[in-house]
């Protein structure tokens, strides 16, 4: 977390590498994620080389992003139930945001541009879908977003 100014310290990580990632909480939920390095998804981060007793400095500074809403609707074309919850995988397979469907809209958190593969999943019943009918994430059809765009999809569950 961190203060008023936006600053943090992290105390006690031990020495080595890491493509650290800055987020907000849901107090900002337009602002989307940033990875080391000004990069959009962990592989383009930039490494950050921590030494025993020394201090290491990333600055970042997060901008808004693009978002997903739409539509829920089961094979017959009526409206899911509420209560199904997903995640946003970038393009290559780490998950980088949530979304969920309240019975009425489908709300996602803010992504930063790529490419990126959709599921939902029912977590009563263990059910899990891939955006655009797929039967798993290598399989699914990506969806393209620029940072400020919206895409309106509908997800079609079985």
């Amino acid at each position: 977390m961190t203060d008023a100014d936006g600053r943090y310290t992290i105390i006690g990580l031990p020495a080595g590498s890491y493509t650290p990632v800055v987020y907000t909480d849901s107090r900002r939920p337009e602002l989307a994620p940033e990875w080391s390095g000004d990069a959009d998804r962990l592989s383009s981060g930039s490494a950050i080389s921590v030494k025993a007793a020394k201090t290491a400095t990333m600055n970042a500074q997060l901008a808004p992003g693009g978002t997903v809403t739409g539509q829920v609707v089961t094979s017959s074309g009526q409206a899911a139930p509420a209560g199904l919850e997903g995640d946003i995988f970038d393009a290559d397979g780490q998950p980088v945001g949530s979304l969920w469907w309240d019975g009425h809209a489908l709300h996602a958190s803010a992504l930063p541009s790529g490419d990126f593969t959709i599921c939902m999943r029912d977590f009563e019943t263990g059910h899990t879908w891939w955006y655009d009918g797929a039967s798993n994430q290598t399989a699914a059809t990506r969806l393209h977003l620029e940072r400020g765009e919206t895409k309106d999809i509908t997800f079609h569950l079985g």
